[in-house]
């Protein structure tokens, strides 16, 4: 909410008893269309006021008014516009990097996020941020991004629209963490024409090509792409998490939970939960999973000419995938591939559970140490689960059963 609106708003409250000795109807109120336009007055001085019951009733109504209008003035403005944090100026900023302070014009973010420029980190606490713009959150330079409580940044793009929709944004290396119970959730909204894309996270090497790396190390983070295109339209795709660049691209998850899901494709397209993707020759591609949980769902795709991936990594170069955490990965057509080469499963310590089919989640075989077939286009599995085996540690009469790591000294 603008200084200016809380102030002509406290004025307007203040000298409600004089409003209310000349009032006969209150005056019609104007819905703000974005952030820029100016909310005019709410109350009208024209005419008499007669009659206790009618004093009574109408103090009511004002009171109400004012107070829904103090609420509602701050999402309606911030509805329309994406969210920039510029790292380098160590604040955010609104409708583009160089763009107005967010605490200047909606003060009631401050103390929902701190920037420590010693360690580089921005520390969100319970921070929403719903537009329909594109994206809703554009990150400018290289940060870490550390959650508290649950924030939340989604593209309420309209569905009637063409182009892509993003929930955040980035054209530099990204690092997430947080604490046990930090959510982040980032939304990609619906864009119902042919052509367009729908992307919860996605770093991108941008005009200059610029390597890229999307780094979870904690926290719960949800990346969902949204429900894109039409049948009988251009292709359209839908992503959790997408890093793509010109340059090396790498995708690394360490800790945490992380539940990325490709959104619904109508027609033609592709639904990734997790890719990874680069388009020159000689460029390294790698997926790292070493620890957390991942949850990886290619999304419904309702065409023959659509495809849909848990997990994927795609390069002329050098494609590198390798998982030795837990792992649930969904595909219709596939849950796991790399483009190149054969992805790096566990080789101990770890049981699979893998299946044909993508809803079916009882396993038509348990491999084991021995990893399924997660390379042939026309035989994978399209559902794949990897699970630390529980292990039991003896020494000193003391046992301990569990994946848990165990350090064991003397009593």
């Amino acid at each position: 909410m603008t200084e200016n609106f809380k102030q002509n708003l406290l004025r307007t409250i203040s000298t409600t008893p004089t409003l209310l000795t000349n009032f006969n109807h209150p005056s019609s109120y104007h819905s703000p269309q974005n952030a820029n336009h100016n909310t005019p007055n709410h109350c009208s001085k024209n005419t008499t006021l007669s009659g206790g019951g009618k004093n009574t009733t109408r103090i009511a109504i004002i009171s109400t008014l004012l107070l829904f209008l103090f609420s509602f003035s701050a999402s309606a403005q911030a509805n329309t516009q994406t969210l920039f944090f510029n790292v380098s100026a160590e604040e955010f900023r609104i409708g583009s990097a160089n763009g107005t302070s967010l605490n200047n014009t909606f003060p009631e973010y401050i103390g929902k996020w701190e920037y420590n420029n010693a360690t580089n980190t921005l520390t969100l606490t319970d921070f929403v941020w719903e537009t329909s713009a594109r994206t809703a959150l554009q990150i400018v330079g290289s940060c870490t991004l550390y959650v508290e409580g649950t924030n939340t940044f989604t593209s309420t793009l309209p569905s009637n629209t063409s182009g892509f929709s993003r929930g955040i944004y980035t054209e530099s290396p990204l690092t997430i963490s947080g604490d046990r119970n930090g959510i982040l959730n980032a939304t990609g909204g619906t864009t119902g024409y042919g052509g367009s894309a729908s992307y919860g996270i996605l770093a991108s090497g941008g005009n200059n090509n610029n390597a890229v790396s999307i780094t979870i190390s904690g926290g719960i983070v949800n990346a969902t792409g949204g429900t894109v295109g039409r049948v009988g339209a251009s292709a359209s795709d839908s992503y959790g998490i997408y890093a793509n660049s010109g340059n090396t691209v790498s995708i690394t998850i360490s800790g945490g939970t992380v539940n990325a899901i490709g959104g619904t494709v109508m027609g033609e397209g592709y639904s990734y939960g997790i890719y990874a993707n680069s388009g020159n020759s000689g460029n390294t591609v790698s997926i790292a999973i070493s620890g957390g949980t991942v949850n990886a769902t290619g999304g419904t795709v309702g065409d023959i000419y659509s495809y849909s991936y848990g997990i994927f990594a795609n390069s002329s170069g050098s494609c590198n995938i390798t998982i030795s955490g837990t792992v649930v990965a969904k595909g219709h057509t596939r849950a796991i591939h790399q483009n190149s080469g054969t992805p790096t499963f566990p080789a101990s310590r770890y049981r699979w559970t893998a299946n044909t089919d993508y809803n079916n989640a009882k396993a038509t075989r348990e491999t084991g140490t021995n990893p399924p077939d997660a390379y042939a286009y026309s035989t994978g599995d399209k559902y794949i689960k990897i699970a630390l085996v529980p292990q039991t540690f003896r020494g000193n009469n003391i046992i301990v059963r569990g994946g848990a790591s165990l350090i064991i000294g003397k009593p």
